[in-house]
């Protein structure tokens, strides 16, 4: 039997909520190149008061509840924004009850490797500096940003 990517998301998103680890496969480069696609990664329940500025989270975006894994950029109040690592601009502003998870590991191998807690603002100078390279020539051409609509962000 084949789950369709809304009846799967439901899926994953069902269990974290009732507190169960998930080791799945990702789609999408709007985490590159900490998280590349189609990794493996384990996905762990998170209580949204203990979710951390900076943690590659996992959030219910959108009507249809898809699931998202970007990196918690800012929170205020009870809204939360979310930045994916390769990702020109953030993602709109939800609900602290979005959030449902976080990726604790990726699998490279044999191995687990965990996933550290990095500042938004270094990742953003990070993509600025990759830009500013093609741009200059200096790299090759550019390629599109992965978080455009028809780039398929994960």
């Amino acid at each position: 039997m084949r789950l369709s990517g809304a009846a799967y998301g439901q899926l994953v998103g069902d269990l974290l909520v009732e507190g169960q680890p998930v080791l799945t496969a990702v789609g999408g480069a709007s985490m590159g190149p900490l998280i590349p696609d189609g990794a493996v990664v384990r996905l762990v329940p998170l209580a949204p008061e203990h979710a951390r500025v900076g943690e590659v989270i996992v959030r219910r975006s959108g009507a249809e509840g898809r699931l998202l894994c970007h990196r918690l950029a800012r929170q205020s109040g009870g809204r939360v924004q979310t930045w994916g690592d390769a990702c020109a601009e953030p993602d709109g502003w939800g609900e602290v009850g979005e959030m449902i998870g976080r990726v604790e590991a990726i699998q490279e191998g044999e191995r687990w490797r965990p996933v550290v807690v990095r500042s938004p603002l270094r990742m953003r100078w990070r993509y600025v500096k990759r830009r500013l390279r093609c741009w200059l020539g200096l790299d090759g051409q550019p390629s599109p940003s992965p978080c455009e609509p028809d780039a398929g962000a994960s």
